[in-house]
């Protein structure tokens, strides 16, 4: 998956390593290998050991093809640690249009007493919601549950992992309406215009990780809301050439980003 995604799951540790200090140590609970194999996780859900503490951290993250990006539950002080025959669990969300990656942690009773999907707020143990940039590289390897780690070929998550779904998009969730997340805003998309000739401008800017396109608005006016009586053209690529401009006017412009829920953002 290289788009929006949503992962669930429940899993209860049987046992901890002492070696599970980095990524390359950490048993994955689970994880989407990338193109050079089991070691280089395209996306990944694993446990670290906090070498500064006896803390253990639960890490969600990807490699964008540059970085390496996650969050963290048990970063800081004062936030709950992973402990062994525990039930928990995971929501894990990647939002590529406003770049943005979250997770939501649960005890068992969220689920009522079972490890089903009721992710009741009375069982909310941790959550958070971070900036990331990039987005996860697509390949057609395997979905591996339980594997090692990197440098730690004897080091395999021990323990159960239980009722795993995995979402094109942005799943919603009833508990996302109890509490207060804060909204990332969008990255800026850098939007340039070059004159080609007398009527004819060139618009350019960054590409927002979206598969499902731009809509693109122009008014007279500096500031205006991006009406379908503005729209003068759509695209999937991070450029558009205006062929109807006017050298006489002044021209403003924005661009809508279209994600693959079909929701529109500027």
């Amino acid at each position: 998956m290289s788009d929006n995604f949503t992962i669930e799951v429940w899993f209860k540790l049987s046992s901890i390593g002492s070696n599970w200090e980095d990524y390359n140590g950490s048993p994955r609970i689970l994880c989407k290998v990338g193109p050079a194999g089991p070691s280089f996780s395209n996306y990944s859900v694993h446990i670290e050991h906090k070498s500064d503490s006896d803390k253990y951290s639960l890490v969600c993250g990807y490699y964008n093809g540059r970085d390496w990006v996650s969050v963290k539950m048990c970063d800081s002080p004062g936030e709950p640690t992973i402990k062994t025959d525990t039930w928990y669990g995971l929501i894990y969300q990647s939002n590529i249009v406003d770049g943005s990656m979250s997770m939501f942690v649960f005890n068992e009773s969220a689920a009522g007493g079972g490890r089903n999907p009721a992710w009741d707020i009375s069982g909310l143990l941790f959550w958070e919601r971070i900036a990331v940039t990039g987005k996860p590289r697509v390949s057609n390897e395997l979905l591996i549950i339980g594997s090692g780690g990197r440098n730690s070929q004897n080091t395999w998550f021990d323990g159960y992992v239980d009722n795993i779904v995995i979402y094109q998009g942005i799943k919603a969730y009833a508990i996302m309406d109890k509490i207060e997340i804060p909204q990332m805003p969008l990255q800026s998309l850098e939007l340039s215009a070059r004159h080609i000739d007398r009527n004819t401008i060139h618009l350019s800017w960054r590409e927002n990780n979206t598969n499902d396109g731009y809509r693109i608005y122009r008014s007279n006016r500096a500031k205006f809301e991006a009406k379908e009586e503005f729209l003068i053209g759509t695209g999937t690529e991070p450029s558009y050439t205006d062929s109807t401009a006017d050298e006489r006017q002044v021209y403003y412009y924005q661009i809508g980003i279209i994600d693959q829920e079909k929701n529109e953002y500027y």
